[in-house]
């Protein structure tokens, strides 16, 4: 069996509320994503509802299914707070765009880091 190296993403989202924002589309050639694990940290204490999401072949689609999600709402300031990734649906196909959410519980800070672990196929 051929090993898949994991793979890391890091992008600083900034000011998000009530929105989604596509982060990347997922190449062709690759056999799509397996979303591994996922955290976000911010500058500042703030309140968000954070989840990577499947947005579609276009980055707009809003019920595409949850890849990995944060069970609370509160972050501290500079302190990591992992993401629960789905057991079920970890994974997103070729040509998809992968998107955070923020669910209308408050709004992300100025600097929001989002990483994100993954392989590429299943």
């Amino acid at each position: 069996m051929a090993f898949a190296s994991p793979q890391i993403f890091v992008t600083n989202i900034g000011i998000v509320a009530n929105a989604q924002l596509p982060l990347f589309k997922v190449p062709a050639g690759h056999g799509g994503i397996t979303i591994l694990g996922a955290q976000v940290t911010t500058l500042t204490a703030g309140t968000a509802g954070l989840y990577l999401i499947d947005a579609g072949t276009a980055g707009t689609t809003t019920n595409g299914g949850t890849l990995a999600s944060y069970g609370g709402t509160a972050y501290t300031a500079k302190t990591p707070v992992a993401m629960s990734v789905s057991a079920t649906a970890p994974y997103l196909a070729e040509g998809k765009y992968l998107a955070v959410k923020e669910d209308n519980t408050g709004t992300t800070v100025t600097v929001t880091e989002v990483a994100i672990t993954y392989k590429f196929g299943k």
